[in-house]
């Protein structure tokens, strides 16, 4: 049986109640899965450190993809960092190095060979606030996560060990561990969970170089999805490549990209995007 790690992290936000000014802030609720075989976690491991060597960067403090966004937005301001921000470390990088930083760390995901990405996304804007609640949005996320890794690992023969980043309120931890945990006993769509391990890990991100990766991950699609660059340009040439996609089709929409809850008008969104981006083919009844 071969053994495959999943690391998973989230990007933007979701709340009950949105107002406008949140969804402006939050369009996107997302949570990747970067799942890997063992021996592409090894190899990764070790390029990531040299990465780290060669850009200067302290080994024991995350470079978020939040931290990025802030510090640009500071520079565009004309603003000074202030030295309590969490991501002032990282303010003697230029605007440059930061993003050169990033790219070559998803190219090392492009890279490895049994590297795949999958996707969750929440389209805040897509349906009413007040019925769903965020405990109930983070367990349905990670309940299509367990099922595509599932179905990605059968033909393989493989077991995949989730590992998630550790979130900032105990209460949403629990969620997710006890989600996976009910899932795994009793899923509604698979009878049976052979190919994930039984419970789900939590690790602190600045400690997993997989949780960095995920964390990037994330953040290139949610770039994408907001049009925003460079993160759009990554997801476009490193990641979308490493999608998980329909075999017969190509599409990665319901496979590596799943929209939660399911909206019809959310899928043709996305589709929609993925055509203007040319990583879609036109439509049968589209001219070309």
């Amino acid at each position: 049986m071969r053994v495959f790690f999943c690391f998973s992290d989230d990007a933007g936000c979701y709340r009950r109640d949105r107002s406008e000014r949140f969804l402006r802030a939050h369009p996107y609720f997302i949570r990747s899965a970067v799942l890997m075989t063992v021996e592409d976690w090894a190899k990764i491991k070790e390029k990531f450190g040299n990465l780290l060597a060669e850009s200067h960067l302290p080994h024991d403090q995350e470079l978020k993809w939040s931290y990025i966004g802030s510090i640009v937005q500071h520079r565009r301001r004309g603003e000074i960092i202030p030295p309590d921000r969490p991501y002032a470390a990282f303010a003697y990088l230029s605007t440059e190095e930061l993003w050169d930083f990033v790219y070559k760390c998803l190219k090392l995901l492009y890279d490895a060979e049994s590297c795949v990405v999958i996707y969750t996304v929440t389209d805040n804007k897509h349906f009413a606030t007040g019925p769903v609640t965020e405990e109930n949005i983070h367990a349905m996320h990670i309940q299509d996560l367990m099922q595509r890794i599932e179905m990605e690992l059968r033909p393989l023969q493989g077991l995949a060990i989730m590992f998630s980043d550790t979130m900032s309120e105990e209460r949403l931890n629990r969620t997710i561990r006890d989600a996976y945990a009910e899932f795994y006993q009793k899923d509604t769509f698979i009878a049976e969970y052979r190919c994930i391990k039984d419970s789900l890990a939590f690790e602190l991100s600045h400690q997993s170089v997989g949780i960095r990766l995920a964390d990037y991950a994330a953040g290139a699609f949610n770039a994408f999805l907001r049009g925003f660059s460079p993160g759009s340009g990554l997801f476009r040439t490193l990641i979308y490549p490493k999608v998980r996609k329909d075999p017969c089709t190509g599409s990665p929409i319901g496979y590596g990209i799943i929209d939660v809850p399911k909206r019809s008008m959310v899928r043709a969104k996305l589709e929609k995007l993925l055509r203007e981006a040319s990583l879609l083919g036109p439509k049968d009844n589209e001219v070309l």
